[in-house]
């Protein structure tokens, strides 16, 4: 009877031991108490560039923001769109590349606009940067924005000749680009080239006033 209980205590030994180690919690993560999740590395380097660029626009006046009041995502976006349209409406001008490049982008939609596109994008960037949304409204500077560029384009396309869309972009890229064609080109229609350029000087005024209200 002894052998016996003892076998039997022995054979249910490793049933107890395969309990024991399919019960066993698995390890948890090893991790700071309280620690926040942290965005990914390609975000946390985004956001550096921008709180350094943004950084220098502040530098040229007093410093009233808070630093969680600052929205330097969107303003160095700008900044980098108008490096990216100085370097191949400025530095590459007179290419075929420059040509292609402006014809299928920037050019294509506001004309011989986009030579100036990057001082107007830095000029907004450096206004968001100073006067971020969280404490701005904003919707007033966007709109008025667009409404400039608008008009310029719409210059731009009755000055150069009212190409149409079925010429091609590159077409439209010398004269107000699409949004130009779709601006002006129902006012000269309608106005003629003169009437068209007295309404679109309106709507540039109407656009500044917006701008400096």
């Amino acid at each position: 009877m002894p052998r016996s209980s003892s076998a039997t205590s022995s054979g249910r030994a490793p049933a107890k031991s395969g309990a024991s180690r399919a019960r066993k919690p698995e390890p948890t993560p090893r991790g700071y108490v309280g620690e926040p999740d942290r965005p990914a590395l390609a975000v946390r380097a985004w956001m550096g560039l921008a709180h350094g660029v943004g950084g220098l626009f502040r530098a040229f006046g007093p410093e009233t923001l808070e630093k969680e009041q600052r929205r330097d995502g969107l303003p160095f976006l700008l900044v980098v769109l108008a490096v990216a349209g100085a370097v191949v409406e400025w530095f590459l001008i007179g290419t075929d590349v420059s040509a292609s490049v402006s014809a299928y982008s920037v050019g294509g939609l506001v004309g011989r606009l986009a030579f100036l596109m990057p001082v107007l994008l830095v000029l907004l960037a450096g206004w968001l940067f100073r006067h971020p949304a969280s404490v701005h409204d904003n919707g007033r500077i966007g709109i008025g924005f667009l409404l400039f560029v608008v008009a310029i384009a719409g210059f731009c396309h009755v000055a150069g000749g009212r190409p149409a869309p079925s010429q091609g972009l590159p077409a439209l890229s010398g004269a107000g680009g699409l949004f130009g064609w779709m601006v002006a080109e129902p006012l000269a229609y309608l106005l003629s080239p003169i009437g068209a350029y007295l309404a679109l000087g309106l709507l540039a005024a109407l656009s500044v006033l917006i701008l400096t209200k």
